[in-house]
């Protein structure tokens, strides 16, 4: 079972909740906040950036629809690249790259609660939570009739094999290869050697037996 912090636990029982972003790219960091903060995590102090109107920033971040108990889905970040400075990134690829997603409260009470201030976001590492810790299974990069660029990263799903379908070659050399990998090859497969049509004379008799 997820465990909350003693703040945060408290802020969730209020009616009114606001909440911001993180997210680690690589080595990239992102925030939603209008300012940078500095986190201190795995005993480093790591500066997650909001980014200039002129270099972009971070846009959104869509959880999965969890449309059924088993969710083929994947988390997608979008990130603002007015000055294209992620056009080389998705060129190059980056597949594979460390994606975490965290989401942070801020102080919706009156007083001070940790060392956040009221309507200051909480930045103890201990009062984040993390909702999604994977790597990169995919990008994109589209520019619009506007000249708005939009680099889009996909997380990768733990049930997002269940869509693939790989093919399955059903023929006398894909069992001769199977048998020669399996662990008896000594037993011939001869499953397939008759898989074409044509490949013995066929007689049919009619009538009674």
């Amino acid at each position: 079972m997820r465990q909350f912090s003693a703040n945060v636990t408290a802020l969730l029982s209020r009616d009114a909740i606001e909440t911001f972003m993180l997210v680690r790219y690589g080595n990239d960091r992102f925030t939603s906040l209008p300012y940078n903060v500095t986190i201190n995590m795995e005993g480093l102090d790591t500066v997650f950036s909001t980014m200039g109107d002129n270099t972009g920033g971070l846009l959104s971040v869509d959880a999965p629809d969890m449309s059924s108990s088993v969710d083929k889905s994947s988390y997608k970040i979008v990130l603002s690249d007015p000055s294209f400075v992620f056009r080389d990134l998705a060129l190059n690829g980056n597949v594979g790259a460390r994606v975490e997603v965290y989401l942070g409260l801020i102080n919706t009470t009156g007083s001070s609660i940790g060392a956040a201030g009221p309507g200051m976001p909480l930045l103890s590492h201990s009062d984040l939570i993390m909702v999604y810790a994977g790597y990169a299974d995919g990008q994109h990069y589209s520019v619009d009739f506007d000249g708005s660029a939009q680099f889009i990263i996909e997380g990768s799903s733990p049930f997002g094999d269940l869509d693939a379908t790989k093919a399955f070659y059903t023929s006398k050399e894909y069992a001769e290869i199977r048998t020669a990998r399996s662990s008896n090859p000594g037993s011939p497969d001869t499953a397939y050697d008759l898989i074409f049509e044509g490949a013995v004379t066929s007689k049919l008799r009619w009538g009674k037996a």
